[in-house]
């Protein structure tokens, strides 16, 4: 499947707060989408927004690829070159320079239930220090179907490569029966610090520690 990504920028300063942000998050929400949807929300989205003409943003898709069952694209802090796709598979895939690399940037397709349908591998998101601690999390349906949110941290030795072996497992969310509802959405506030985590019809506010969970 191929997949898009949209690249905005600025030309004027004189946007207002709000509309730098609706911008900035936007590409976040179209990665969900399929890329013949993508184009249409893109199209819509750039067509129906009033602004200066000084400060009109520029908005172009961006083909990164062909990926199997792209879900999300990311980007992590302090990273600015790299891009981290997440294959629904179990797979999160890296582009350095919109250019995808030759291996994953993690492979956990052994532990991830991938059904086809609705179960797999579903978020990713990078500790807002995440340049100097390397940990980030991801969401998934284990090989029971249940939802888990594991930590990992970023290899010591290369920036596109995650270590498997400091995975911990923080939360498991029983979910065996019901293959479908399964969230798994993950983002940290911007200004609490707090781990998101769509589960269900639940949305769980996580607070991480270095030896510690808080729900």
């Amino acid at each position: 499947m191929m997949c898009f990504y949209v690249r905005v920028s600025a030309r004027a300063a004189t946007m207002t707060d709000n509309q730098t942000k609706a911008f900035r998050l936007f590409p976040n929400f179209l990665a969900h989408f399929r890329p013949a949807f993508a184009a249409a929300l893109l199209a819509l989205a750039t067509a129906g927004v009033a602004l200066p003409a000084r400060a009109a943003p520029v908005a172009t898709a961006v083909s990164v690829g062909t990926f199997d069952h792209p879900l999300y694209i990311a980007v992590a802090p302090g990273q600015p070159k790299l891009l981290f796709v997440v294959e629904q598979t179990g797979r999160i895939e890296v582009l350095r320079d919109e250019v995808q690399l030759d291996h994953a940037f993690l492979d956990l397709t052994d532990i991830v239930q991938f059904d086809g349908a609705e179960r797999g591998l579903l978020s990713i998101a990078f500790a807002p220090d995440y340049d100097s601690s390397g940990r980030f999390y991801v969401a998934f349906n284990n090989n029971t179907g249940d939802i888990e949110l594991d930590e990992f941290k970023r290899s010591t030795t290369s920036a596109t490569s995650a270590d498997r072996l400091t995975r911990r497992i923080l939360l498991t969310i029983r979910h065996r029966i019901a293959p479908n509802h399964n969230g798994g959405q993950l983002q940290f506030g911007p200004r609490d610090g707090y781990l998101y985590m769509s589960s269900n019809v639940r949305v769980l506010r996580v607070k991480v520690r270095a030896k510690a969970l808080r729900v």
